[in-house]
């Protein structure tokens, strides 16, 4: 996961024909969305500290996944 960019998501727009701006725009939108639910999900408080410590920190080495 830690390959998973903005440069991913162009290579794969150009392989499907599709247009990058889109492609990439949406990946954005869907990280941020996922940075903002497990941020304010009461679910997430049900997990294990270590589990949310490892998923947080994993979080913090994908591109798309940082702020």
């Amino acid at each position: 996961m830690e390959q998973v960019d903005e440069a991913l998501f162009r290579r794969f727009a150009q392989r499907a024909n599709l247009p990058a701006r889109i492609v990439v725009g949406v990946a954005r939108e869907t990280a941020e969305r996922f940075r903002e639910a497990w941020a304010k999900h009461p679910v997430t408080d049900l997990l294990p500290a270590a589990v949310r410590e490892a998923l947080s920190t994993h979080l913090g080495r994908v591109p798309l996944g940082r702020s």
